[in-house]
């Protein structure tokens, strides 16, 4: 995916740093580990965004694509956002709904794959 992708792959790192001081392991892709991180609940659900509202559904085939193929979850995510230009942004107050933009477009380009 190249040089796009590894930007924001450093970027989603740095920021589950500073964040929730989470260090993401050599195998997981931080863009996926973030996008987790931004809209678990804490009880395992899915934080409620106005505006962009994921079902209990979606988050459930988020996690489910994230255990069962996490490479694959990867390559469409690194796509999705090169496609759709949604690089991690800096502002903290957009990072949620990033999120939640990632883990639509990713479910909607699966669901037509």
């Amino acid at each position: 995916m190249g040089e796009f992708a590894d930007k924001n792959k450093k970027v989603a790192a740095e920021t589950l740093r500073q964040l929730f001081q989470q260090e993401v392991a050599p195998e997981m892709d931080p863009v996926v580990e973030l996008v987790g991180y931004l809209l678990e609940d804490g009880t395992g659900g899915v934080t409620a965004l106005p505006g962009c509202p994921i079902t209990t559904e979606q988050w459930l085939a988020w996690n489910r694509l994230a255990l069962q193929l996490p490479q694959r979850l990867s390559q469409v995510v690194a796509l999705v956002i090169k496609q759709e230009c949604l690089a991690v942004p800096t502002e903290q107050t957009m990072l949620r709904p990033w999120a939640a933009s990632i883990l639509l477009c990713t479910l909607d380009r699966f669901e037509r794959m």
